[in-house]
């Protein structure tokens, strides 16, 4: 749901066609309704970042519309955030999924009881990594808990399946693993990065911008909730395929069309 806010976002961004703008935009108000039903913090939190890294794709590709837009969105941002500070609404889910992580001590307390749990369970993971640095324990191995944690045993794989999916890789496959699985998310976002700003203000840009804040989306993500499953990995494994074909993509441009008329005019190539 984050990429297609962010899509939407980026199709103005690029001026994409017309049509595709609006058809996104009518896209937006019944899937925010799931978003904010789903109650996902990790997720809000994941595109305020996207948001605030598109911003400096704003500033880059248009400063005067980064200056009209961004104090404005800013100032409403912040009203926004004292308003619903300390509301228990679906309005106010945001706001709190921002106050659980920037002010722990203030949140309510299902997010403060998360947050031990989670405390609890990284420490227990890392002192599994401890026992077994280079090989890890394996795949179908539970991590070794040796501070006891909260009763979820109505989740089958609490045992196996850390919410830290990022340390989750470590833990199974040893610190070889781990470095590899750095590397391929690093280089993903260093193409997409590279790619978009070698390209000129083309409506591919968008889809290459969406794609390169997925990546970056779905490991802050991971950081913090399981996120190894069927259809984020197909998601993960489809991007990075795309960013790792935008390059070739970008340096064998389509050839252009020859003129049907000799006094027609020359048809420039995408």
């Amino acid at each position: 749901m984050n990429t297609l806010f962010v899509f939407m976002l980026a199709a103005w961004l690029y001026r994409s066609s017309y049509a595709k703008r609006i058809i996104l935009l009518v896209m937006i108000p019944p899937v925010l309704l799931t978003y904010l039903a789903t109650q996902r913090r990790a997720a809000f939190v994941t595109l305020v970042i996207a948001l605030l890294l598109m911003a400096i794709i704003l500033f880059w590709e248009n400063r005067r519309a980064f200056w009209v837009l961004a104090p404005v969105i800013g100032f409403v941002g912040i009203v926004y955030l004292g308003a619903f500070w300390n509301s228990s609404g679906a309005l106010g889910l945001p706001a709190q999924a921002i106050k659980s992580v920037i002010a722990e001590d203030q949140a309510n307390a299902d997010d403060q009881s998360s947050n031990v749990y989670r405390e609890i369970e990284n420490f227990n993971t890392q002192f599994t990594i401890h026992q077994r640095p280079l090989t890890g324990v394996g795949f179908g191995q539970k991590f070794y808990i040796v501070w006891p944690m909260p009763d979820i045993s109505f989740f089958e794989w609490w045992e196996y399946l850390p919410h830290n999916s990022i340390i989750w890789v470590w833990l199974k496959t040893g610190v070889g693993g781990f470095v590899a699985m750095l590397y391929l998310v690093g280089k993903a976002i260093m193409v997409g990065s590279r790619t978009l700003l070698q390209m000129k203000r083309e409506p591919i840009a968008a889809i290459i911008l969406t794609g390169t804040l997925y990546i970056v989306m779905h490991f802050i993500y991971a950081y913090v909730d399981i996120s190894w499953d069927t259809q984020s990995m197909v998601y993960v494994g489809m991007t990075m395929g795309m960013l790792g074909a935008s390059e070739r993509v970008l340096a064998n441009p389509v050839p252009q069309p020859k003129q049907r008329w000799p006094w027609q005019s020359p048809v420039p190539a995408p």
